[in-house]
């Protein structure tokens, strides 16, 4: 946990920086808003920056990709940053990848 959560409790997203992969719900500027309310960020390209990647779904392209990585960065459906608002806390991302790369995340 880093230092600036243990004093604020609510900057839960602390480090994380997600990339948007296409259409979500909620919207992209929705997701924004709550991450950045709580500490995260955005990315709007793929860069070494990024954490986590929020998608409702991937092409199968996208997912070849994924799984060809050697450490992949985490798929997650957008209800991991919506669950995390809602519990004030920041939840496992496994619970929420998707399933087309689940498999290969950990």
């Amino acid at each position: 946990m880093h230092i600036g959560t243990k004093l604020r409790p609510d900057l839960f997203f602390t480090g994380i920086i997600v990339l948007i992969n296409g259409y979500t719900n909620p919207d992209g500027t929705t997701l924004l808003r709550l991450l950045q309310k709580h500490n995260g960020d955005v990315e709007k390209y793929e860069t070494t920056r990024v954490t986590h990647i929020v998608a409702q779904q991937l092409s199968t392209a996208k997912v070849n990709i994924y799984k060809k990585q050697r450490k992949p960065i985490p798929v997650v459906k957008p209800d991991w940053i919506v669950e995390s608002v809602k519990a004030r806390r920041l939840l496992d991302y496994r619970e929420y990848l998707i399933d087309d790369v689940k498999e290969n995340s950990s």
